[in-house]
Formats: C-alpha cells, sequence, structure tokens
C-alpha cells in the first residue's frame, strides 16, 4: 500500500509516494472526509506499517501539508494532534475539514484543542470557507463522539447572520440532499422577514420533508406577513403532510371561512386528510 511507503527507509520511495498521495488526498470531495477516515482507521489497525510511525519518526521527516492532512487520521492520538497543530499553519480552506473531523475525536485532549481551533475561525469572515465544508457536517454528526450542539448551533446562528443569507441560499441548491436540507432547515429559523422568503423558496422544494418543515413554520407563525399566500401553496401541495398543516391552521380559524376550508379538506383524495377534517 502507498501508504506503507511513508515509512520507507528508501528516500526514492518515500518521496514518490509523498507525492502521489499529496495529489490523491487533494481530489478527496470534503464531504467523503468523514468516510475516508473511518474508512482509513479501520484499515490501518492491521494493515498498514504507518500506523506504527510514532511522533519521533515523523518528526525526523519534512512534509506537505497535505500528507499532516493524512497523519490528522493517525491511530495515534500524539501524531493526529501535532498534525493539526502542523495543519493550523495553512490556509483555512484547507485545514478546517480535518480540524472539523478531529472536533469529533474520541480522544478528549485531540478533540479539545481541534473544537478551539474551529471556535476562533467561527466568524463572519470566514463564510465563505465555512459555506466550503457544510457538506461534511451531516456526515460527521453520524460519527458523534460528544456533544457537538455548540458546533452545530455554532453554525446555524453564523449562516443565520443577514452577511450568510447569500452562502445559506447557494447551499440550498446543493445537489447533495443533506446538505440541501441542513441550509433550508437553518434558513427557516433564521427570523425576520428573510425566514418567510426562506419558506417560500423552501415550498418550491422538490425535497417533501423541506416543503414540511416551511409549512410547520408557517402554520407556528401567525404573525407571517406572507401566511395567506404561503398557506394557499400549502393547501395545493402535493405531499398530504404539507396538506395537513394547512388544515391545522383553518380548524383554528372560525365563522364560514373556517366551514369553507374544511369542506375542502372532505374533498381531499387522502383519506387521512379527509378523516381529519370531520
Amino acid at each position: 500500500m502507498i501508504l506503507d511507503l511513508l515509512a520507507c527507509d528508501d528516500e526514492s520511495l518515500r518521496i514518490a509516494a509523498i507525492e502521489t498521495l499529496d495529489g490523491l488526498v487533494a481530489y478527496i470531495p470534503t464531504k467523503d472526509l468523514a468516510e475516508f477516515d473511518g474508512r482509513l482507521r479501520a484499515c490501518t489497525l492491521a494493515a498498514y506499517r504507518w500506523q506504527d510511525m510514532n511522533l519521533s519518526n515523523i518528526m525526523e521527516h519534512n512534509w506537505p501539508a497535505r500528507i499532516w492532512c493524512l497523519f490528522a487520521m493517525h491511530p495515534s492520538g500524539f501524531v493526529r494532534q501535532k498534525a493539526l497543530s502542523k495543519i493550523a499553519e495553512e490556509k483555512l480552506e484547507l485545514s478546517l475539514p480535518y480540524f472539523l473531523l478531529r472536533a469529533n475525536d474520541w480522544v478528549a485532549p485531540v478533540r479539545d484543542y481541534a473544537s478551539s481551533f474551529v471556535r476562533r475561525h467561527m466568524t463572519t469572515e470566514h463564510l465563505s470557507t465555512w459555506a466550503a465544508v457544510a457538506d461534511l457536517m451531516p456526515r460527521i454528526l453520524e460519527w458523534t463522539r460528544s456533544d457537538l450542539r455548540w458546533l452545530t448551533n455554532g453554525m446555524e446562528a453564523l449562516f443565520a447572520r443577514p452577511e450568510g443569507h447569500q452562502q445559506l441560499r447557494q447551499l440550498t441548491e446543493s445537489s447533495d440532499r443533506a446538505t440541501s436540507r441542513w441550509a433550508y432547515k437553518t434558513a427557516i429559523m433564521t427570523g425576520g422577514a428573510a425566514q418567510w422568503e426562506f419558506a417560500a423558496l423552501a415550498m418550491k422544494s422538490p425535497d417533501n420533508l423541506v416543503r414540511l418543515w416551511a409549512a410547520k413554520s408557517v402554520r407556528q407563525s401567525p404573525t407571517c406577513e406572507e401566511r395567506e399566500r404561503l398557506l394557499e401553496v400549502m393547501r395545493r401541495d402535493l405531499y398530504m403532510a404539507v396538506r395537513k398543516e394547512w388544515l391545522y391552521v383553518a380548524a383554528a380559524e372560525g365563522g364560514e371561512e373556517r366551514e369553507r376550508k374544511l369542506c375542502i379538506a372532505l374533498l381531499d383524495r387522502h383519506p387521512s386528510m379527509r378523516h381529519a377534517a370531520r
């Protein structure tokens, strides 16, 4: 395996391995880094010589930044933390994904070191960089080893600021469903006028769950300026659960308007809607 050659005594082979791995790491999509981290760790437990490289061995050589990124996935916590200290000197665009991985590390000192770095850089100044790693977040949360609410809450608060709305809108258009859903869910909770602009955008999504989130937010916000227009969109939605959110609002109204809407629901094509209207 190429990773074995990082521990090779033959300098020419080691240099060739470094050049090859440097190029390969650059091609790994950000969203796949969490899975790559898990697979690499599982394989190195029994397969690769590089697991036997200790910190003193590693510090004997000069490594390019992306090889340090690989060392940030090494089985040794000492090696992972040293690797983080090295890539912290690089541009945030390169280093942030690996710090996010290690903010979910199973070793507390490594996790704390990475978390501190992430917190310091969670600013609007770095919004474009955070947007570029947004598709990694759902994958990290699948491997949760610690309470990462500070991270998810921090990212949501970051993009909920007016400076983050443009990036958030772009993320809703992501071809990655997990990323798009995260962006829509965050957008719908932004507050203010922007919240209803995002809700209207979400109601056009082909994703049933996204439209349902938007519908719930409309139902729970009687002061929404766009409420009547959005309710009409909800009434015509193809997804029964969205139409039912409209029905809940209609049922809470009074007078003839309530009766008219309940009659509409009684003629709905879905039995659950007809049952609820009765």
